[in-house]
């Protein structure tokens, strides 16, 4: 009887130690943002990424166009070859033959 006793003190020792962990994990605990940045606000990232783009296009209005006069360029022909068109498969392909 008496090892019974000193199992079910351990035994409810153990549960208190256990539910006291995790009620510290769980509540007590102050939550650490998952991401860490310097940046103050989001927008100031779009606003970033709109005046990047906007000096790129800017910097486009500097492109010698000389190229799309001369005559090499005009006299450039297509030589592409059309594709014929094929007929098509089966509509469900699963079903059986």
């Amino acid at each position: 009887m008496e090892s019974l006793k000193k199992n079910k003190i351990l035994l409810i020792a153990l549960v208190i130690v256990v539910a006291a962990a995790l009620f510290y994990f769980f509540v007590l605990r102050e939550e650490e943002p998952l991401i860490v940045s310097d940046i103050s606000s989001p927008s100031d990232i779009l606003g970033q990424d709109l005046v990047n783009e906007l000096n790129r296009l800017k910097s486009l209005r500097n492109i010698n166009t000389s190229l799309f006069a001369s005559p090499l360029f005009v006299g450039l022909q297509d030589d592409t070859v059309p594709v014929q068109p094929k007929p098509i498969g089966r509509s469900n392909p699963f079903l059986p033959l």
